[in-house]
């Protein structure tokens, strides 16, 4: 971990001792927080310097006239021009001072006039992070499907989106994403970020706000400027509200409100303090932004604001992206895996990041081989992360039964679902819409797949479907889609009539729904099965089946 070496004058104690507590103890090299008593502090000075990648100098009056400032300073230049110490920062809090006022090797440095120390740690934190070496930073991988629509998005739209809301699963990567776009495109950097959670209420994001523009340090502070907010009318709160958030803005920052079950209403639209700040936010002068995240999808449509709001559902990554992760994990572990192991891995991960990550770790603390014989900690960690959420959430019967039937399929159209849960269109839009609104269904093309890191967890809360009700899916996929010899289904339709048949009479057993579809309509179907797999195995490794390791039963 790189660290900072503080450089301050006592006089400025108050303001580097708020930069410092942000920053904690890890990052830090200071005589704050290092410095052993009884030592020469000239020697300390020096050893903790050599230990410095990082030199910040608080640059006032009193520090340029500080003698151990003046030593800590022609030290750190030494350092800084042999090759130790690899940056410098210096942060102005005279307002008077001019950069020909410093020390001449750091007016060729960086230099920035802050008055605030929260957003003085958030510098001193991204230059920290630049320092890292690469292996300790989290990879990129994919995501140029939403990338190309977030720089469409602000070349070609009136009005240029302000507002960025992303939805997605807990874990699937909407902050890795959103901090590198936004990055990559605006110049920003995302956050602060202020977790909004059934118990906020206005208070709290103002608290959170002015902690980060004001901040306080006191609990006596705290109390008189609650009581001076809580004077205000609903409207002036909204208003110091989005003045504070405006301010955030002016330090190239990108204010990020995490929705924890708060923020929305059952029917997913904002409730009603967000509504009001999003709406004030968008009527300023300034084209400052503002950054939303959800799990579910929210509805925008009737709020003033919709215009400048900009959507996207953040998915699971697909094979491709996931095999790319895992292999650059596995090459900062120095772990060594074979292709057909990364690939095996693969079909347990889910497109998850947190569960590729476990399985990087996994692999370097026990080895990839004691992975490959018992997958079962990858099943088990996404359904542990999801079980929970999956039982919180007001789901139906309906909405449930979609669920257990797709956590055995790849991809069905709507039609099958429609026959398999025995509902009209016009309930399985509604069930469908509502679920991928949660971000536990995904639309590809005209099919609908579960999203992958909650299979296991479906599968752990609700348990598969029984073969009765296979059986009756399957009766009804006959009558409707294999009736007569020149039936010709589609292909999605053929894998879920087969995958039907498999968990119902394991592999066209002797039972009548089986005996239903005529001999020339299984090898019609057997024919164009066999004919897709030759076509993927000319491209690419056709998909395994999914072993299964969980608590519940094999089916097939």
């Amino acid at each position: 971990m790189k660290k900072a070496f503080l450089c301050y004058s006592s006089v400025d104690k108050d303001y580097v001792d708020t930069v410092a507590r942000k920053l904690g103890r890890a990052k830090l090299l200071s005589d704050k927080i290092s410095f052993n008593p009884g030592v020469d502090f000239r020697a300390e000075i020096q050893r903790y310097l050599d230990k410095a990648a990082l030199f910040i100098f608080f640059a006032s009056e009193a520090s340029l006239r500080s003698s151990w400032c003046k030593f800590e300073v022609r030290e750190a230049e030494m350092r800084m021009f042999g090759g130790g110490i690899e940056a410098q920062l210096t942060i102005l809090l005279d307002l008077s001072l001019a950069i020909s006022d410093l020390p001449q090797w750091m007016q060729f440095t960086k230099a920035i006039s802050q008055p605030r120390p929260s957003q003085a740690t958030r510098d001193i934190q991204g230059i920290l992070y630049s320092l890292q070496p690469e292996v300790f930073k989290p990879p990129f991988v994919g995501r140029s499907t939403q990338v190309n629509a977030f720089v469409q998005a602000l070349s070609i739209r009136q009005p240029c989106p302000r507002i960025f809301v992303l939805s997605g699963l807990d874990g699937i990567g909407r902050r890795t994403y959103l901090e590198r776009a936004c990055k990559d495109n605006l110049g920003l950097n995302l956050g602060p970020y202020f977790l909004y959670d059934e118990t906020k209420r206005v208070e709290d994001i103002y608290l959170w706000l002015y902690n980060e523009t004001g901040d306080l340090t006191t609990r006596h502070e705290i109390k008189e400027e609650l009581d001076l907010f809580g004077h205000l009318s609903a409207n002036e709160q909204v208003s110091e509200v989005v003045r504070r958030l405006r301010t955030l803005c002016s330090a190239n920052c990108l204010p990020c409100l995490v929705d924890y079950g708060g923020m929305l209403t059952d029917n997913g639209e904002y409730t009603e303090v967000p509504a009001k700040v999003l709406d004030s936010f968008v009527r300023s002068d300034e084209e400052y932004n503002l950054a939303f995240i959800h799990q579910r999808t929210p509805f925008t449509q009737r709020l003033s604001c919709a215009s400048f709001m900009f959507r996207q559902s953040i998915p699971p990554l697909d094979a491709n992206e996931s095999t790319v992760l895992l292999q650059q994990l596995l090459k900062r572990m120095m772990v060594k895996a074979e292709r057909v192991q990364i690939s095996e891995l693969c079909g347990y991960l889910g497109g998850y990041p947190p569960a590729i990550n476990l399985a990087a770790t996994h692999s370097k603390q026990y080895g990839i081989d004691v992975l490959m014989a018992d997958k079962s900690v990858l099943i088990d960690f996404q359904a542990n992360r999801f079980a929970g959420l999956m039982r919180q959430l007001k789901l139906g019967d309906k909405e449930w039964f979609v669920l257990r039937y797709l956590s055995a399929e790849l991809a069905v159209p709507f039609s099958v679902i429609v026959l398999a849960a025995d509902i009209s269109q016009k309930e399985a839009a509604s069930v469908l819409r509502n679920l991928i609104e949660h971000s536990l269904v995904v639309a590809l093309d005209d099919n609908y797949t579960l999203s992958s890191p909650i299979r296991y967890a479906v599968e752990r809360v609700k348990g598969n479907l029984d073969s009765n009700e296979y059986k009756s899916i399957c009766a009804k996929l006959t009558s409707e889609f294999w009736a007569g010899d020149d039936a010709a289904p589609t292909l999605e339709i053929v894998d879920a009539t087969l995958n039907l048949l498999r968990s119902s009479v394991h592999f066209l057993g002797s039972l009548d729904i089986a005996q239903s579809i005529s001999i020339t309509n299984i090898g019609a179907l057997m024919r164009r099965q066999l004919n897709s797999w030759q076509v993927t195995q000319s491209t690419e490794k056709p998909i395994q089946c999914r072993e299964r390791v969980s608590s519940t039963p094999a089916r097939a």
